[in-house]
């Protein structure tokens, strides 16, 4: 898996995610697992990362643009699971997606 394919693979994760209006943590993991398989974490960015030797989620594409995931629109969706919270997030992927296509 190239990053890339992880940022891909996390857009439509969450998309799907706000699609079906099942925006939950459990969602996530749910969701990720249908679509994907047994991600760790239920997270492309992280299945991506744990792939890299030595593991660091430093080189995590959306800590690459916007720091840890521990703080910000992903926090906020993680204490709230709201459809807002979530499009926030995925607001956010886009981004990170475009930084990543302009390199």
């Amino acid at each position: 898996m190239e990053a890339m394919q992880s940022i891909d693979e996390t857009i439509q994760l969450w998309e799907t995610m706000i699609e079906r209006g099942e925006t939950g943590i459990t969602d996530k993991h749910s969701i990720c697992m249908e679509l994907f398989g047994d991600y760790i974490a239920g997270c492309p960015l992280c299945q991506y990362v744990s792939r890299i030797r030595p593991i660091s989620c430093s080189k995590c594409p959306y800590r690459v643009v916007y720091g840890p995931c521990g703080k910000g629109p992903y926090h906020k969706w993680r204490h709230e699971e709201t459809t807002e919270a979530a499009q926030a997030f995925l607001a956010q992927i886009y981004h990170v997606k475009e930084k990543y296509i302009a390199k």
